[in-house]
């Protein structure tokens, strides 16, 4: 970032520095609602909100309405391949 001023997006990249991503994964998914199982199910389905809200019993609107909710907080959108990523990467898997 040119103007010396970083994200909490642009901190999170440079993950690989940092030994306990968990916490910053905890930090981040604080009253969002998202959880491990939902990085995972939207992992694990290919980005695909209608099939990750069946791998985890979930109406697709709750699903849709956590993922905006971790949005508006965090500027991380689940539904794209580097957000989900680094957030996927954070998990440690």
């Amino acid at each position: 970032c040119g103007s010396g001023i970083y994200t909490l997006k642009d901190l999170l990249e440079i993950n690989r520095y940092i030994d306990n991503g968990i916490e910053i994964l905890k930090f981040v998914l604080d009253g969002t609602g998202v959880d491990r199982k939902v990085i995972e199910a939207m992992a694990l389905n290919d980005l695909n909100v209608s099939k990750a809200s069946i791998t985890l019993y979930m109406h697709r609107n709750t699903l849709m309405y956590k993922i905006d909710r971790l949005y508006e907080k965090t500027n991380f959108d689940i539904k794209t391949f580097k957000d989900l990523y680094t957030l996927y990467k954070l998990l440690g898997v």
